[in-house]
């Protein structure tokens, strides 16, 4: 090859290298204002989940008051019940039984955790797909990519004038459509009319922060290096008390259970985004429940030799 030849070709990769950079940077840039403008505005939307189940309606509140925002969501079918977050932490509500207790996990979750402006993202690639028309709105299509193809990939079009998202779809690595997330109204509100009951958080027990330090993880787990462990412990399930930990990303997080055989078993199963894997090996029987695709909780399980 000639040397003008080999220039030109060093030129051009050069080239699409710092092309390919900017344009992620200024994809993250997008994402990070989008993130900004969701957790500092005062609105109220109605949100249509979208997933294999059917669709389910919502109306979201959601308020910015002393730099720290509060979310409410509550179903518009059935009974009146939700959750709210002060932050990213959260009380179940269900009016009709008048009650009020820890949060449990929701579909929605991942849609609160990824608008918020303090999860940042470990080891997601971000692309602009382009513009288009979404519910009479310009919008702005985006979409984060997992480095490793084994966690889900989200696609987020937002308000191209507002930067406020319009619609979220959940996508699995098998790049089929799990769960969507639609703001089919929107409507911004005086934050000074509304009030949040901060002693209804007060009043719901929240565990303490455990010290994580001593901790080991079990060996036969393959737990990918982007998670890190968040939390451990026991956890009562019928007659027995099971041993647990607990791994986040910064975005999404699953459990991983470890206790003794039992005679009936499941496999595995899916509800929108989160996913139950289980194995047995000579002596435990292993589960692993989140926010993660199937195939990943098959990668954390794998070095388990199954006895079945």
């Amino acid at each position: 090859m000639k040397l003008k030849t080999i220039k030109a070709t060093l030129t051009f990769l050069i080239g699409s290298v710092i092309t390919n950079a900017f344009a992620a940077n200024s994809c993250f840039e997008h994402f990070y204002d989008v993130q900004n403008m969701y957790t500092t505005n005062n609105f109220d939307a109605t949100i249509a989940h979208t997933d294999s189940m059917g669709i389910n309606l919502y109306a979201l509140t959601h308020l910015y008051i002393n730099n720290t925002p509060y979310t409410t969501w509550k179903s518009l079918n059935g009974e009146l019940d939700g959750y709210a977050l002060k932050g990213l932490k959260g009380i179940d509500f269900n009016k009709d039984r008048e009650y009020v207790g820890a949060m449990l996990w929701h579909q929605s979750l991942i849609f609160d955790k990824i608008m918020h402006s303090q999860t940042i993202l470990k080891n997601y690639e971000c692309t602009l797909v382009g513009r288009t028309r979404i519910s009479g709105r310009k919008v702005v299509v985006s979409k984060l990519s997992p480095v490793d193809d084994a966690r889900y990939s989200f696609l987020i079009a937002s308000d191209d004038e507002t930067n406020l998202p319009v619609e979220m779809s959940v996508i699995a690595p098998s790049n089929a459509l799990v769960t969507k997330f639609t703001v089919t109204a929107m409507h911004s509100v005086n934050a000074k009319n509304r009030s949040f009951p901060d002693d209804v958080f007060d009043s719901v027990k929240v565990n303490p922060k455990k010290d994580l330090s001593l901790v080991e993880i079990w060996p036969e787990l393959t737990i990918p290096s982007y998670f890190a462990l968040c939390d451990y412990g026991v956890q009562k399930m019928g007659n027995e008390m099971v041993d647990y930990l607990t791994f986040t990303d910064g975005l999404v997080d699953f459990r991983v259970y470890r206790n003794s055989k039992t005679t009936v078993m499941i496999p595995s199963a899916t509800d929108g985004t989160i996913s139950v894997f289980r194995k047995k090996d000579q002596f435990f029987e292993y589960a692993v429940a989140g926010e993660i695709p199937l195939a990943m909780s098959k990668i954390i399980l794998s070095k388990i030799i199954s006895n079945e």
